[in-house]
């Protein structure tokens, strides 16, 4: 008998290369991107969560807030935007998010 198994033919299937991603930014806090992740299982020491994580993608730069409840999000946020004003002397241009509600209900302040 010379059948070859699915599990076979699954491991030798290949994938198509992804497409050059277009999320770059050519001058620092052009874009940024935020998302919330939680709740974990294990709180930290301090109790949190949550946590916010915001990706600068002109130096790839990672800031990490921990938080207790999801609905500090906003508390942070507005602190990040405030301390790039101030440390950089620069405006975050262009603020991506995946649209959850955290940030939905942040829509007045961006406007």
């Amino acid at each position: 008998m010379d059948s070859v198994c699915d599990i076979c033919m699954r491991a030798k299937q290949t994938r198509e290369t992804f497409s050059l991603s277009d999320n770059r930014s050519m001058e620092a806090f052009g874009l940024i991107h935020c998302d919330v992740w939680g709740p974990y299982r294990t709180p930290s020491h301090s109790g949190a969560r949550y946590f916010l994580t915001i990706v600068e993608y002109f130096s790839r730069g990672v800031w990490l807030y921990l938080m207790v409840e999801k609905s500090e999000t906003q508390k942070h946020l507005k602190s990040f935007l405030a301390l790039v004003e101030c440390q950089f002397n620069v405006r975050v241009k262009t603020v991506r998010s995946d649209n959850g509600t955290e940030f939905m209900c942040m829509r007045d302040y961006f406007e």
